[in-house]
């Protein structure tokens, strides 16, 4: 409260529609100086507010409005305002006042008006007030002018400043912004604009939702790190240009625009919109800067996409609609960041961190994936998606998104690797970060970070579990994003991994993961214990990660001799793991720089270990016989990490980044980055047996037998017999074994330097059954000679292909006039299909249709349907759809639309 004499004032504000007056005195206490009492006791038609309009009372600032009127003496016109409060009988409460308006010319004086009885009063609400009622009238009223300087209205110039910061795809009725970029809007006041000295402004932003973070803005240009702006006269309006930093918080701002007298003291505080700001990656200054237009329009602004599935000898595309500039995804990405953790627990802090692309692609990580928190996408790889949707029918992240967003962030069943990362990249590629989706062939995944992946097999090829859940992925997806990491040297700058899978869970009480403790200190996200003597007794404490699964768990306690054989295992009993609020750390893996990777410095942040074996661990087969003895298989070294793929720039085509992640196979620069990581290479070695094994295969079609070619060589100088065992096995992409095929046993007898060659015919009816929603088989070939302890080991991962949809638009089309896709499936199985389900979505085109297939399918038969829809927004667009049924499924297929602006 703010007063020209002492005292104190009592005020209530009802809503009134003048520039001028934001507030209204409804009831007064005694104030030294002046004549206002307590409203019982004004005399009958005496004045109460003669000396409110003088300047001596103002209302407090924070209301934003003077009573003490600069206008009330001599106006520079504009207009004033009669009140009238009507009362009923001494010591009940005053009535809402009436007011009556009107102008005057510039250069006369603004006088008391008289009030007469009876009089109809005009409300500034533009509804008429009744007369006296019965009720007395105060035979004065205070005059009061709506003063010059004040403004009436903002225009937030929302399709220009869009356009010019590269948002107007998401939309052109909201501010959308991007930090370090300046940005306009015009103010437009009843008369002369306010101008200094008797009149500045003054700009305040509120940041997050909760508008707990206030950020004054300069009038006058300050250092680079500053929020300012300038103004400037324009036609009877003022031109606003404001400047934000290049490292201000991404989120959701609220703006308004204060107007003060010479004084400082607040006259008028209008609410000026909000807008989101987002990272700029056209801001040299901003930290995920990426100079190249081309790189630019791949990065942010491609809203469809390719990942890559397969194997790394037979590459699959998989079309992908990233949709990341629909128009609620801005909201849904800001939305999974409130989500967080962090933001739950102290939301100022978090939106304050939101400088940071380390911190927020981070956040982003573990928010996609809903392992641990309010995430998105929960995973499953059993095969069992009853209670929700398989992996692949997804076509695109947009209907993910919303079904989370809608569900009121409840998880989205469900995903698995390429599935995270096309919401990861729709995410950061949204909020400004350059992103691109990277596919890992041969992917390892090396649990107890000893960089070597321990598969063991009995005599019949059966795998047995090993000491830990270490696996070969067919393939694995991931993202990296582009920024600086300015807590790090600038050699690590650049490409970043953040893979957003949640590659470890407990499965429960079935103990099916197990999970070995490394006897020292390793990585963050590894389990690991100390041992230390205590009075004849053993202390041992153990560390668990801050990212491992919650959940039920059983301990073993291993004793082992020094040629690490087992010499007792004993049960030391078991407990709970329970989410930690008191640790910081949360499931998630990035950003590690890619040069990190390649250099093999596994210290530098983050969760450089894991990706640098996910590229280059070794793969150590091993052969258990009957007795317990075990023959260690050819160490296939170069099986890891092969042809790590992203979409290009240039078109649907693939970009090779191998080359980005490791050295040459068996240079000298690959031998020093394994002594940098701690990995001796002489364990590296291809096996000493004389027999070697080969894989080829014919062209597998999902629905057709296809021929298996295995040979083997005999590399040595005399003859070499032995037994050649060959299996056909279906597999998910990330190795789990779901039933054998076929299998085929040879005794081999070879003179030295001659060759054999083993033919395996694959047929529909060993494999259709068995065959996951991934069509993939994997061939294992072992020779083991006679007599002699090596053994050589093979494998091979075939993706059986499918036909592609054939889908064709049916007419012209045009932003929001109705349009036709006719999509067309030939069934190539031998089978009848039943249940089909048609996915279609596309960003500018069509939300998530789905479109169900009421008849069955028969073997070669053809089926036709057609989907109607509206495009949104111009340009060229891609229409994704999906087929699933009860014996096929993951079919695809496209179509480009160019789609045409609305006639005006």
């Amino acid at each position: 409260l703010s007063l020209r004499n002492s005292g104190s004032l009592v005020y209530r504000t009802p809503p009134l529609c003048s520039p001028c007056v934001r507030a209204n005195l409804l009831s007064y206490q005694r104030m030294s100086g002046n004549r206002a009492v307590n409203y019982s006791e004004f005399p009958e038609g005496k004045d109460a507010c003669s000396d409110i309009g003088s300047g001596k009372v103002m209302l407090p600032p924070s209301m934003g409005a003077d009573l003490g009127c600069p206008c009330a003496a001599q106006s520079e016109g504009g207009g004033w305002l009669q009140t009238c409060w009507q009362r009923g009988r001494p010591g009940q409460p005053l009535l809402e006042p009436q007011y009556k308006y009107s102008t005057w010319s510039p250069g006369t004086r603004a006088a008391e008006k008289p009030a007469r009885r009876g009089e109809r009063w005009q409300s500034v609400l533009g509804q008429e007030a009744p007369g006296d009622g019965g009720l007395s009238v105060q035979s004065r009223a205070l005059v009061l002018c709506r003063c010059t300087g004040l403004l009436e209205a903002v225009d937030l110039q929302c399709w220009t400043n869009n356009r010019q910061h590269h948002s107007e795809e998401i939309d052109t009725e909201r501010l959308l912004l991007r930090r370090g970029q300046p940005f306009s809007l015009t103010a437009r006041s009843a008369g002369p604009p306010p101008q200094p000295p008797a009149r500045r402004l003054a700009i305040v932003l509120q940041l997050g939702r909760d508008g707990d973070t206030v950020i004054k803005v300069s009038d006058s240009r300050g250092p680079a790190e500053q929020w300012w702006f300038s103004v400037q006269p324009a036609q009877g309006e003022l031109l606003l240009t404001v400047h934000s930093p290049p490292d201000a918080p991404v989120g959701y701002y609220r703006m308004n625009i204060v107007v003060l007298d010479s004084d400082g003291l607040i006259l008028q505080q209008m609410p000026a919109g909000s807008f989101f700001l987002l990272f700029n990656p056209w801001c040299k200054d901003d930290a995920v800067h990426l100079s190249g237009e081309e790189q630019l329009q791949e990065y942010i602004m491609n809203e469809s996409g390719l990942l890559f599935q397969g194997s790394w000898d037979q590459i699959n595309t998989l079309p992908w609609d990233f949709g990341q500039f629909e128009r609620d995804v801005v909201d849904i990405c800001f939305q999974i960041l409130d989500n967080s953790p962090a933001a739950l627990r102290s939301p100022r802090a978090d939106a304050l961190s939101r400088s940071d692309p380390v911190y927020v692609s981070r956040t982003v990580t573990a928010m996609v994936n809903a392992n641990d928190d309010r995430g998105v996408v929960s995973g499953r790889w059993d095969g069992d998606y009853s209670d929700g949707v398989a992996p692949t029918r997804w076509t695109g992240s947009v209907a993910i998104l919303r079904r989370w967003s809608r569900g009121g962030a409840q998880r989205v069943q469900y995903g698995q690797c390429w599935v995270f990362s096309g919401v990861a990249c729709t995410v950061l590629r949204c909020l400004g970060i350059p992103t691109r989706c990277v596919t890992n062939y041969s992917s390892a995944h090396d649990t107890d970070g000893n960089l070597t992946v321990d598969q063991c097999y009995n005599e019949q090829l059966e795998s047995l579990p090993a000491a830990g859940k270490d696996m070969i992925w067919n393939y694995h997806c991931w993202v990296e994003s582009w920024m600086a990491r300015p807590d790090l040297p600038r050699d690590y700058w650049g490409w970043q991994v953040l893979d957003p899978t949640p590659q470890e869970r407990s499965d429960g009480r079935d103990g099916d993961t197990v999970i070995k403790v490394s006897d020292s200190r390793g990585p963050a996200e590894q389990w690991w214990f100390s041992v230390q003597p205590a009075q004849g007794e053993l202390l041992l404490t153990v560390h668990s990660p801050p990212d491992a699964p919650v959940g039920y768990y059983r301990m073993n306690i291993v004793v082992l001799d020094s040629d690490g054989l087992i010499l007792q295992q004993m049960p030391a009993g078991s407990f709970f793991l329970l989410f930690n609020p008191w640790c910081k750390g949360v499931f998630c893996c990035g950003p590690c720089p890619v040069r990190a990777v390649k250099e093999g410095d596994v210290d530098v942040k983050y969760d450089a270990p894991f990706v640098f074996s996910e590229v280059n661990a070794d793969l150590a087969c091993w052969v258990v016989r009957a007795d317990g003895r075990r023959s260690r298989a050819a160490l296939q070294c170069h099986s890891v990490g092969r042809n790590i793929s992203t979409k290009s720039i240039y078109g649907e085509q693939r970009e090779d980044l191998t080359h980005h992640y490791k050295y040459p196979e068996g240079s000298a620069m690959e031998r020093q980055v394994y002594a940098k990581a701690g990995r001796k290479l002489a364990l590296r070695g291809s096996g000493a047996g004389q027999l070697e094994l080969g894989i080829k295969h014919a062209q597998a079609v999902h629905g057709s037998d296809f021929d298996v070619y295995v040979h083997v060589w005999n590399r040595g100088g005399e003859e070499q017999r032995g037994q050649l065992t060959i299996i056909a096995r279906a597999v998910t992409y990330n190795g789990i074994r779901l039933g054998e095929c076929h299998r085929k046993t040879t005794s081999l007898a070879l003179p030295a330097g001659a060759a054999h060659r083993e033919v395996l015919r694959v047929r529909y009816e060993q494999y259709g059954e068995r065959l996951s929603e991934h069509h993939l088989i994997r061939v294992t070939a072992l020779v083991e000679p006679h007599g002699r302890p090596d053994v050589t080991l093979h494998e091979i991962n075939i993706p059986l292909s499918v036909p592609r949809l054939v889908v064709k638009v049916i007419g012209e089309a045009v932003v929001s006039q109705p349009l036709k896709a006719q999509i067309t499936f030939v069934n190539p199985l031998p089978v009848t299909l039943r249940g089909g389900v048609f996915t279609a979505e596309g960003a500018g085109l069509t939300g998530e249709l789905q479109l169900e297939a009421l008849e069955e399918i028969g073997p070669g038969q053809t089926l036709t349907v057609q989907v109607s829809f509206k495009p949104s927004k111009p340009g060229l667009r891609t229409l994704l759809v999906d087929f699933d049924t009860d014996k096929l499924k993951d079919v695809k297929g496209l179509a480009k639309v160019s789609v045409r602006p609305k006639a005006q």
